[in-house]
């Protein structure tokens, strides 16, 4: 496309290249050209705006609070499956084994020795694994290691744990002790780490489900911390070994976990250390290790730390999530739902904006900073929007790696708001099973709506008169619908196109068999592209002068473009074309404003006298 030129009394200015994705905290005006102001369900990759990679709904849940859920290996001799889906819903634990077929009754993937509070808002899942034995009379063995899953609700209930054959609630009382209550966990340095108020407690070495040497010797006790404990992870340090890092509210420390000898934990420099006396965590399950750096959520924002183990307190912490502003200024005030993943070069953070629950996800790409010839910064997308995730988790299934989230819908399939999803589906369409009358299994696929706004594009601040746009098309794939609308500093959007586009690259579908012939002689058809130029706009054509000017909509010193689809697309590139608008060059007596000036939402203007 051109550069922005001047021809006499036309102005075009051209926007493309969108390489540093969205940025709501600045101007509209003022951002960079390689940005915009916001996106929903798209992606921006290659400078590119896309639509989202699709969701499909794996599996309907039963009704009720849906409390977490995590990918589970097991690896015990004896166990009655390989990889599945733990997830917990009022207070039941239940499993389904990959592939991920939905049951008839969910009472027979039921671990029915297991039962937890129904009201609570977590149930936390960590994998930790056991490599000893210990015998009645205290004598360890080694045994050949094998994965379990432990459980904790917050300590309304005992913890728990499933190795895939045997399930069931701990006993941390004398003569037992085992795993006592609380919330949090983390397997760092072959030991499970778990939270419980204020404290963190430490299991015995290679075994998750003992903790006797807290209650014995010079080591017994837990670490204690100012506040609450709302998240561990195990991270590592610039030494690369392993670090178990706790949050509270108001600091993140470290524990040395790497240190396997709890004898000589008293004894060691440093063993319990402050990090950050601010910057804490809000949500435990927002806290990941993404791409070298820790990630996790504060009281205030997004923020991330590279060094565990540094002498010296970092210079500077920053809140990675200021171009989020429009999502974040709307967010409910509790956060401690919030949860975050990652999967291929993607961050995931999933927040309750205008919502109890998590409705937005913002999507943060980090490709373009792994670039070796032009190396820049990550680059936040915008949101995606469609399901309200209680639970992220990430992992390698018959050797493709896969990201699943556990969600609370706002519409019910099966009689259930509870879904597992399967994110990044190469279609683009969002899309779920479902039962006819002949009981054969029909896969529907709805298309996905989604929207990008660009910056306000324009020549310094005299007046201008918006005339017609520009937009060229890319990634076209299938049936898309398309809105284009225009919008100045003042006032609201005002449509200027509405198009369907046809753009087939599948005839399966088609019963027609001249279809099929062709789909088979030619196999595989690409995208398409178009350009659309929209209607000319003229003075009445457009909202009337409003509260704010006694000139319409478009008259103004700077536009933008409001793109609005739905089904499978691409923007590449816009151009918008201007007219010059002269205003006199004398100053003006203004009487002074009276009645009641309202301006909505949607930039409608309202004048009360």
């Amino acid at each position: 496309m051109k550069a922005a030129i001047s021809s006499g009394e036309q102005f075009e200015k051209a926007n493309a290249g969108w390489f540093d994705g969205c940025n709501s905290s600045k101007t509209p005006w003022l951002i960079p050209d390689a940005q915009y102001q916001w996106g929903v369900n798209i992606v921006n990759r290659g400078g590119i705006i896309q639509t989202r990679p699709g969701y499909r709904v794996r599996l309907s849940l039963p009704p009720g609070n849906l409390q977490g859920m995590r990918i589970f290996t097991a690896t015990k001799e004896k166990s009655i499956v390989d990889t599945c889906i733990v997830f917990a819903v009022s207070g039941k634990i239940y499993y389904a084994p990959f592939p991920l077929v939905q049951p008839q009754n969910w009472n027979d993937f039921r671990l029915k020795n297991l039962s937890f509070d129904p009201s609570a808002k977590f149930v936390v899942f960590t994998v930790a694994e056991k490599s000893v034995s210990r015998a009645s009379n205290g004598t360890l063995s080694v045994i050949p290691t094998y994965s379990l899953v432990m459980m904790q609700d917050g300590g309304a209930t005992n913890a728990a744990y499933w190795d895939g054959e045997i399930d069931g609630h701990l006993d941390e009382t004398a003569p037992a002790l085992q795993t006592p209550r609380g919330l949090w966990m983390a397997f760092a340095g072959e030991r499970l780490w778990m939270s419980r108020g204020n404290s963190v407690l430490a299991s015995d070495l290679a075994d998750p489900l003992s903790f006797t040497e807290r209650t014995e010797g010079a080591t017994q006790g837990d670490f204690k911390y100012k506040s609450t404990v709302n998240g561990l992870a195990n991270a590592l340090g610039d030494n690369r070994q392993s670090n178990l890092v706790v949050f509270t509210n108001s600091d993140v420390s470290k524990l040395l976990s790497s240190i396997l000898d709890r004898e000589t934990w008293n004894t060691t420099s440093d063993f319990q250390q402050l990090i950050l006396p601010e910057f804490g965590c809000v949500a435990g399950r927002s806290i990941i290790n993404f791409q070298g750096l820790l990630w996790w959520y504060s009281y205030a924002g997004l923020v991330n730390m590279e060094s565990l183990t540094s002498q010296f307190l970092p210079t500077k912490i920053q809140y990675r999530d200021v171009e989020m502003a429009r999502s974040k200024a709307n967010l409910n005030p509790d956060l401690s739902g919030i949860c975050a993943s990652a999967f291929e070069n993607y961050f995931l953070l999933s927040v309750p904006s205008g919502d109890t629950f998590n409705a937005h996800t913002w999507i943060m790409d980090t490709a373009i900073a792994n670039e070796l010839t032009n190396p820049s910064s990550p680059a936040w997308n915008g949101i995606w929007v469609g399901t309200r995730p209680v639970e992220w988790d990430a992992g390698t299934i018959d050797g493709h790696r896969r990201i699943f989230q556990a969600s609370v819908d706002f519409q019910a399939l099966g009689g259930s708001f509870n879904h597992i999803w399967e994110a990044f589906q190469p279609d683009r369409t969002d899309s779920y099973e479902i039962v006819d009358v002949d009981n054969a299994t029909q896969l529907v696929q709805n298309p996905i709506y989604w929207s990008w706004e660009s910056k306000l594009l324009g020549d310094g601040l005299d007046y201008k008169r918006f005339k017609y746009a520009e937009v060229d098309l890319c990634e076209i794939g299938g049936d898309v619908d398309l809105k284009i609308s225009f919008g100045g500093n003042k006032g609201g959007y005002n449509q200027i196109s509405k198009r369907h586009i046809v753009s087939t690259i599948d005839l399966n579908a088609s019963k027609s068999t001249v279809f099929k012939s062709i789909a088979d002689a030619l196999k595989v058809f690409r995208v398409q592209s178009r350009r659309i130029k929209t209607e000319t706009v003229d003075d009445e054509s457009v909202s009337c002068p409003g509260v704010e000017s006694d000139f319409p909509d478009n008259i103004d010193k700077s536009f933008s473009l409001l793109i609005q689809g739905c089904g499978r697309c691409g923007i590449e590139a816009l151009r918008i074309y201007m007219e010059n608008f002269s205003e006199p060059s004398v100053g003006e007596c203004i009487p002074k404003e009276t009645g009641i000036n309202i301006l909505s939402q949607d930039g409608r203007s309202y004048h009360l006298d």
